[in-house]
């Protein structure tokens, strides 16, 4: 927090560090985050996530200085509105569209993702800062002097090349713009499909009450008679007994995934494409047990994004609106009758490797809650002694405890949404992702 207070050299010294030749009376914007974590390329003695700095040159950010809606500078106890930051590869209303499914097509993707608590180190629940820096005095001695500064409450940055003869040491760009699909992105999780694929027999809003034993038809199931089942097994292979587990459901609209006798595989390629053809990732927040009419539900997190504030919570503070009817209404739809599930658990993180090559050069993702961790003295001074700073170009990423969305344009304007946020979760990203820039 300290490299981002007024006097701190920090940001003056990374510009010049980056660029090169400066001219006086030229302007720099410079956006800055505090994150959660920040990837790393894994190795055999590497860690998956870890503490840094991760530095972005880009051309210039449109809406940089543009107000977002406030939420507040200072901590409110009822604010549920996330401060983010988006990353937006593509452009939308282009016309270099990628093929998609159905004859559709991409025209961009959109990854959103928390930024970290800062509030117990300036009193501010996020700390997103735009500043501007200008290049005052003359050779010899020119100077940067910051001319203004904003908090934000999110930014969307515009993931476009840096021109090649732009005055940067660090360029980004792309030698082959016309990449296949499969090249531009990657989806890498630690996912491992604990249930077949069933169709759902009934379901009511984020609740799964019931699925079929075989097909589309016939014998109804409790929605958790399998998977209780299926975690215990998974807990006893394991030797999970002492820790908490996860279950991810996903939800596939009806028609495009039919069940199967064979798990789903687990191949990220395949997963990612059932996320491109509207397939949604879900925690399974509670379930199984229960007697009576509430005996095997299944109750699925219903979130797809982060910065949606409940209408429920905002108005029946001041409406005299039945509060039981009000949250009927704002119940989401996220799975119905015809839909397919499948469940999934995570496998250990021990031995996860990700391709972190240059190949792709942007890696956003999860990384485990820190909250409960408080580590010893002599654990942090082990870490200190042992470890030495490592540079990766080029690399660049954020990664975040609360998850991560993925937003999906197409070409007919259909937005595919979904929101991942299993542990070691990554989405990486090709630099021919990345538009030209555009030309004002």
């Amino acid at each position: 927090m300290k490299l981002f207070e007024e006097g701190s050299p920090f940001i003056p010294d990374l510009l010049r560090q980056t660029h090169g030749g400066f001219t006086r009376g030229r302007t720099i914007d410079v956006l800055l985050a505090v994150v959660d974590k920040i990837p790393h390329r894994v190795g055999p003695e590497t860690d998956l996530t870890g503490n840094g700095i991760s530095v972005l040159l880009l051309d210039t950010q449109p809406n940089l200085w543009q107000k977002s809606s406030p939420i507040s500078e200072r901590i409110k106890p009822s604010a549920q509105r996330r401060s983010t930051l988006s990353f937006q590869f593509g452009r939308e209303g282009s016309n270099d569209a990628t093929p998609g499914p159905q004859g559709s097509s991409f025209l961009s993707r959109i990854v959103k993702l928390p930024v970290s608590n800062t509030v117990f180190h300036n009193g501010r629940k996020a700390t997103i800062q735009a500043q501007q820096w200008v290049v005052a005095g003359a050779r010899p001695q020119l100077t940067l002097r910051c001319l203004k500064t904003s908090y934000l409450d999110d930014h969307v940055v515009k993931m476009f090349q840096l021109p090649t003869n732009e005055e940067c040491k660090l360029p980004l760009h792309s030698s082959n713009t016309q990449e296949p699909e499969t090249q531009l992105i990657s989806l890498d999780m630690p996912f491992q499909s604990v249930t077949l694929p069933r169709v759902v027999a009934g379901s009511m809003g984020n609740v799964i009450r019931g699925l079929f034993a075989n097909g589309s038809s016939g014998i109804v199931i409790p929605a958790s008679q399998e998977l209780e089942a299926a975690v215990d097994r998974w807990i006893s292979s394991h030797e999970a007994k002492e820790q908490a587990v996860a279950v991810w459901a996903l939800i596939s609209p009806a028609g495009t995934v039919g069940p199967s006798d064979k798990p789903s595989s687990t191949d990220i390629s395949q997963l990612l494409g059932l996320l491109n053809t509207g397939s949604t990732l879900h925690r399974v927040l509670s379930g199984g047990g229960g007697w009576g009419n509430r005996q095997g539900l299944l109750a699925l997190d219903p979130e797809l994004d982060f910065n949606e504030v409940s209408e429920f919570s905002a108005s029946s503070e001041s409406e005299d609106e039945d509060p039981e009817a009000e949250r009927r209404r704002n119940l989401s739809q996220i799975v119905s009758p015809g839909d397919t599930v499948e469940f999934f658990m995570c496998r250990n993180a021990k031995g996860i490797s990700y391709d972190h090559s240059t190949k792709y050069p942007f890696s956003f993702g999860t990384t485990p809650s820190t909250v409960d961790e408080i580590p010893s003295p002599e654990t942090l001074t082990a870490g200190q002694s042992e470890r030495s700073p490592c540079i990766y170009l080029p690399t660049f990423g954020m990664l975040s405890e609360e998850g991560m969305s993925l937003t999906t344009v197409l070409g007919d304007g259909q937005r595919l949404q979904t929101k991942i946020d299993a542990p070691f979760a990554r989405l990486s990203f090709g630099a021919g992702a990345c538009p030209p820039p555009e030309i004002p």
